[in-house]
């Protein structure tokens, strides 16, 4: 464990949680502040749950945190395993430890890691929307203009009934998915030479499946849709069939993960 944590205290593996914070940032000052201007005690269109990132119904600046959401998580601990693989270190660590374990480990730091590259952001944004505006649960009435239905948002009766446990679920989400991605990318970087591939992988394979589900929306759905609070899709997939995607696709990169671990540090 200290090993990791002298490794990990590396600051080239908090690149993905700065451009995460560069993100924040910029939805803050340039979004949430000037939305200060307009408290006036009776409009109850600007509070924290209406305020933070994910529920940014303008559109820009949560579809710009999102959608570039593949790259960065990508520049974390799950760079070591490239590496590692550069350096030969495969060859000294293997002959100490078995292939499972080093799998297991670096697998796991790559999933972490990912998870908080988007994890402190949004928090760290949503902390901001609490302190810039007045701390109210969102009205039935008054906000019925957000569209909140259970086919733009899952688990939309929390909306009114428990905003931040709706987008603690969210948040918990979205690293998810920034978790796979890192993972994702951990994987590639067995198989390719190129650090950019490994890095740019999960980004392209959001960015694909974005450009279908514009052409096929009903069968293709966009990760970057679905982690927004407040879909732009007509009819969200069911959470079920998306955890199950989600565990085989992870799954799917623990396996070759593991092969690729091999093919890299068996003479």
């Amino acid at each position: 464990m200290k090993y990791w944590f002298i490794r990990l205290s590396n600051v080239k593996y908090l690149s993905g949680v700065f451009v995460g914070l560069l993100l924040i940032s910029i939805h803050i000052f340039l979004d949430m502040v000037p939305r200060t201007h307009y408290l006036d005690g009776i409009n109850l269109l600007h509070i924290p749950s209406t305020a933070w990132i994910g529920n940014d119904f303008s559109g820009g600046y949560s579809m710009l945190f999102y959608f570039l959401l593949p790259l960065f998580s990508a520049l974390g601990a799950n760079l070591i395993v490239f590496e590692d693989k550069q350096d030969g270190y495969f060859l000294r660590f293997l002959q100490k430890r078995s292939i499972t374990k080093y799998s297991l480990s670096t697998f796991s730091i790559s999933f972490f890691s990912g998870f908080l590259i988007s994890f402190i952001p949004l928090g760290l944004n949503l902390l901001i929307a609490l302190a810039l505006f007045p701390n109210i649960a969102p009205d039935a009435l008054l906000n019925s203009n957000l569209g909140v239905s259970t086919s733009s948002t899952y688990f939309s009766q929390l909306f009114f009934s428990n905003p931040y446990l709706l987008i603690f679920f969210y948040m918990v989400m979205t690293g998810c998915l920034s978790a796979l991605c890192s993972c994702v990318s951990a994987t590639i970087s067995l198989y390719t030479k190129n650090i950019y591939t490994a890095i740019s992988s999960g980004f392209l394979i959001v960015l694909v499946m974005t450009i279908l589900s514009y052409v096929l929306p009903t069968i293709v759905y966009s990760p970057v849709f679905i982690l927004i609070e407040l879909s732009p899709v007509q009819q969200l997939p069911h959470l079920s069939i998306v955890m199950a995607i989600y565990f085989i696709i992870l799954c799917l990169s623990f396996y070759y993960f593991i092969k690729g671990v091999k093919k890299n540090g068996v003479i």
